[in-house]
């Protein structure tokens, strides 16, 4: 059994009964710069689900690695590697991390609980024709001095979007506002990260006063 990615090999190579002493010292390094980890089943020509990794990167950014998992014929290989695929700062309160979804999409989640308007981003992707492709971006936002949280939860692949604000009141959660429409888009993850754009401008809105 080859393993193509001999760093990671703990994780996907090696038997279970693996003891940390049989682990090479340059090995040990690499693991530990692993933020997160799920399997995921993404892609169709692999048996068995495989091992999504966050790593570690340089200047607080975190690699996504994806590698064909241990019941495939070919476990440890690379089958995706986006560099800053996202952003750990410096802040605390900030961790990113993946998960699957009820789907079995592959999601990043980066949050930040501190400071007056934390915040929730979850991009959910899956594989299309051997490409990441960004499937979702749901947002959430507070503003802890107006009392005021949106959401915004968009669906790439059909398009619809949906942005919903609501201020928290003695008596609960009192409707503010609620906007949709549809704006569809195929996209890789790579390109949606190079574009740097942030948020899309249907997705802003300002929880001091009235929506953008």
């Amino acid at each position: 059994m080859t393993c193509r990615f001999p760093i990671l090999a703990a994780f996907v190579c090696l038997p279970l009964t693996i003891q940390a002493q049989d682990i090479p010292t340059a090995d040990l390094a690499a693991l530990s710069r692993i933020w997160s980890a799920t399997e995921v089943e993404l892609s169709s020509a692999n048996d068995g689900p495989e091992l999504a990794l966050l790593l570690d990167g340089d200047n607080q950014d975190m690699d996504l690695v994806v590698l064909a998992g241990r019941r495939s014929s070919d476990p440890g290989r690379v089958l995706h590697l986006v560099p800053g695929a996202a952003y750990r700062g410096d802040i605390a309160g900030g961790r990113p991390e993946l998960a699957v979804n009820a789907a079995g999409s592959l999601q990043i989640i980066t949050s930040q609980s501190n400071g007056w308007t934390p915040f929730e981003e979850t991009l959910t992707l899956v594989e299309r024709d051997g490409q990441l492709r960004v499937a979702g971006l749901t947002w959430h936002e507070t503003d802890r001095g107006t009392l005021r949280s949106g959401i915004c939860d968009w669906n790439l692949l059909t398009g619809d979007w949906q942005v919903s604000i609501s201020a928290s009141g003695e008596e609960g959660d009192d409707h503010v506002e609620n906007r949709s429409g549809r704006m569809s888009m195929n996209i890789d993850f790579a390109n949606w990260l190079a574009k740097g754009d942030g948020l899309p401008e249907h997705c802003r809105m300002t929880l001091s006063g009235a929506s953008e």
